[in-house]
């Protein structure tokens, strides 16, 4: 089912930020996402690497939630790589992804796809709790200090869709980020 999402521009700390809501409701969680430090305790990512809150502290970090019978973040999953290998040598941008799939699963996904960026697992209230409630899939960005800068939620079925929005939003605002150094 595809769902049509409106797409908003805000203003924050004098840097546009995009994000997709639904509803008024979905527009206010991500209002109220944004600005906020990103936090989460030490965790194990499928091949057995630690990260932490701290992991990633002077570096700008994407960080995508998804789980594997989620459409649209199945969707997002040729996007994501492509991402990676865009920025995999640049040494100012991390990537990371979190999942509620065990971690049996997540690893066999993440070998079916070949995903190569961290896949860290931890249960669906974690998840929903990072993502600060809104839903999947979602991608967040935070600053070289922990800050979000950046959210989007939901998204299309069509990995097309997906393409267009990596490159005509996610894509410029990491360039932006990267530039400003926040």
């Amino acid at each position: 089912m595809l769902h049509i999402k409106s797409l908003i521009v805000l203003l924050f700390l004098n840097t546009t930020v995009y994000c997709q809501a639904d509803t008024p409701f979905d527009l206010l969680k991500i209002q109220n996402s944004i600005g906020k430090k990103f936090v989460f305790p030490i965790c194990t990512s499928t091949i057995g690497n630690h990260y932490n809150s701290k992991s990633n502290i002077g570096k700008l970090t994407l960080i995508n939630f998804w789980f594997e019978n989620c459409e649209p973040c199945v969707a997002e999953i040729g996007a994501m790589k492509r991402l990676y290998e865009k920025y995999k040598n640049n040494k100012k941008i991390a990537i990371i992804s979190f999942t509620f799939e065990s971690p049996q699963n997540a690893l066999r996904f993440a070998k079916k796809h070949l995903l190569a960026y961290p896949v860290i697992c931890v249960s669906r209230r974690k998840c929903q709790e990072l993502n600060f409630q809104n839903g999947f899939p979602t991608t967040l960005i935070t600053s070289s200090l922990g800050i979000v800068a950046f959210i989007t939620s939901g998204g299309s079925i069509d990995p097309r869709e997906v393409d267009k929005e990596f490159n005509n939003i996610l894509i410029p605002k990491i360039e932006e980020l990267l530039k400003n150094k926040r």
